[in-house]
């Protein structure tokens, strides 16, 4: 793996601070290296390195005559102590061991209070911050007010209302209010991160503005707004679709359309919302469902117009799986040749853009969804040995039948595909693993014969694992 210009850098000091000899330069380096680690999501090596750093830290802060390079090192390594065990606090957060980031958070804390002479510094606000994060995931929410206001406080006197940093504090409190379900704050503080960063930062399309804005617009939302709401979205939703993001451009709407259809009932709202939307390239799973719900509460076919169909859906984007599973499903309860023939146009409609590596996903997701149910295992099997007639070879098709194969309990036949598929396997690990799994989290053996079969499976996903 190539490692990052900045990290090359970082080693090569580090490397001529050891001939140097200096330990509180060496530390510095650890810590630098570590934050580089941290910044590329690689937590297990920031730990390691930041783990070195206080060792050395610990070493200099019980004999500060060590370091003869600075005679004011014992005063400068609180400092440093406290900015690793904030980043310590940092790693454990980012990957949920809370308690352990609360813990980490604190000594800085007390370090940079120790540091400072007790005066709040942005150093500490950046630990308050932490905090409020660490309590909002446990849920302790009026803590999480605290820390992120004892957070803002400082921020604001040091850099005043229009910063970044003051803006994406506004944020995080919104966040809160959500979480509480206090709307009136939510739309305040959402409202006002918005203005702050929308004067900051000259990239209307950043990422942030853009986040603040959909808050904003989700705020108007809630707040009756609707019409100003529906306008800001699809402001964003515009800028997404430039970007090729059409997953985020959904899940504005998504986040909004579960509050209305699931907790207020107001189904006309949604649809009014999405009639319009719909029309354009954003037509996803979450918006099918969505409205097929809206549509079976209203009990109103005459809503259903001609662009909402499947066909438009998956054609401009033929990769959302879900959209496909969930319309195949609507074929399931029908006769076989319904469904078959439902396959075969979806496949046909692949064939005809291109997009032949995702014909068995396309032509069989349903069967392999759908063979645990006793009334469709039938239907299963006929349209698992369709898809054979097309691709014989395919690798997703014999594991969906092996699997198909198990649940019928017919374990000769199943043995007999998964060791074929396993002795032949070179590249597909991946897409055996899941089959694999399903077949071994079947429960208890109920009988000997499960019992020997269930042992043969173990020992040819051993054999997988092995080869890969």
């Amino acid at each position: 793996m190539r490692k990052s210009e900045a990290l090359k850098v970082h080693e090569e000091v580090l490397e001529w601070r050891k001939s140097v000899g200096s330990r509180s330069e060496i530390q510095a380096s650890y810590h630098s290296i570590g934050t580089v680690y941290l910044n590329d999501q690689k937590y297990d090596m920031a730990l390691d390195y930041f783990k070195k750093a206080m060792k050395v830290q610990k070493e200099l802060s019980e004999n500060p005559e060590l370091d003869k390079a600075d005679d004011r090192n014992g005063f400068n390594n609180k400092h440093s102590f406290a900015a690793t065990h904030s980043n310590v606090g940092l790693v454990h957060l980012r990957t949920g061991n809370l308690l352990e980031a609360e813990r980490q958070i604190k000594q800085a804390l007390e370090l940079y209070t120790e540091y400072f002479f007790g005066e709040q510094t942005l150093d500490i606000s950046y630990c308050y911050h932490n905090l409020g994060m660490i309590y909002r995931r446990l849920k302790q929410y009026d803590k999480t007010h605290e820390y992120y206001t004892k957070s803002l406080n400082i921020k604001l006197k040091y850099l005043g209302e229009k910063s970044i940093d003051v803006g994406t504090t506004y944020m995080n409190l919104a966040t809160l209010e959500l979480a509480r379900k206090n709307v009136q704050m939510f739309f305040d503080y959402s409202a006002k991160c918005y203005e702050i960063l929308n004067e900051c930062l000259s990239d209307k399309n950043h990422h942030q503005i853009m986040m603040a804005k959909e808050n904003y617009a989700h705020g108007l939302f809630l707040m009756n707004r609707k019409e100003e709401s529906k306008e800001i979205f699809l402001e964003t939703i515009a800028v997404h679709e430039e970007r090729n993001d059409f997953e985020k451009g959904l899940l504005v709407l998504y986040k909004n359309m579960i509050y209305y259809l699931k907790e207020q009932k107001q189904f006309r709202t949604i649809f009014r919302f999405l009639a319009p939307v719909m029309k354009t390239k954003l037509l996803r799973a979450y918006h099918y469902i969505i409205m097929d719900e809206v549509y079976e509460n209203l009990n109103d076919e005459s809503l259903r117009e001609d662009n909402l169909c499947l066909e438009y859906g998956i054609e401009k984007f033929p990769n959302s799986i879900d959209l496909l599973q969930y319309s195949g499903t609507k074929y399931f309860d029908r006769d076989f040749v319904e469904l078959r023939d439902f396959t075969l146009k979806i496949y046909n409609l692949f064939k005809k853009i291109g997009k032949n590596e995702n014909l068995p996903i396309i032509l069989f997701s349903q069967a392999m969804l759908e063979t645990n149910r006793e009334k469709y295992a039938e239907k299963a099997f006929l349209l698992i040995n369709e898809g054979l007639k097309i691709m014989p070879d395919d690798t997703e098709i014999l594991a969906m039948k092996a699997y198909a194969f198990c649940l019928d309990k017919k374990y000769q036949e199943c043995l007999d595909i998964l060791t074929m598929l396993t002795e032949n396997s070179t590249k597909n690990h991946s897409v055996l693993k899941p089959y694999f799994e399903d077949i071994l989290d079947m429960g208890e053996a109920n009988d000997q014969d499960c019992e020997n079969f269930l042992k043969e499976v173990t020992d040819l996903n051993n054999k997988l694992h092995k080869v890969e």
